[in-house]
């Protein structure tokens, strides 16, 4: 059975529905794929001190690319989502600092960690 039988024609979800169909996710899907592999890479930067400049590289441009995806679209749902990608992102900045081993530096903004 398709799921379009199962919704009531004035089901919220065929608002989401029609809201996704209208739009061209695939950065965003970039983002979070990218995302997964900064994890990844976080992960192989506790074997491989050099790797920690590639998770910041990863997540840095994960988040870049959210961000111009909601730019370009304008809408507070969508933003939402770029919110949770740029959050990800920070974190694993965050995580990669605390793993170099680094002197832990004054805790800054985090719109100045995605710069």
């Amino acid at each position: 059975m398709a799921l379009e039988d199962l919704l009531e024609t004035d089901h919220q979800a065929r608002v989401v529905w029609d809201f996704c169909t209208g739009l061209d996710l695939e950065p965003l899907y970039e983002s979070i794929r990218s995302l997964a592999n900064a994890v990844w890479e976080l992960a192989a930067s506790y074997d491989d001190e050099r790797r920690h400049e590639r998770v910041r590289t990863i997540a840095l441009g994960a988040a870049a690319t959210a961000s111009g995806l909601a730019e370009d679209a304008r809408d507070l749902r969508l933003a939402e989502l770029v919110v949770q990608v740029r959050s990800v992102a920070v974190d694993l900045l965050r995580a990669a600092e605390q793993a170099s081993g680094a002197q832990a530096a004054p805790e800054r903004p985090t719109d100045e960690l995605l710069t």
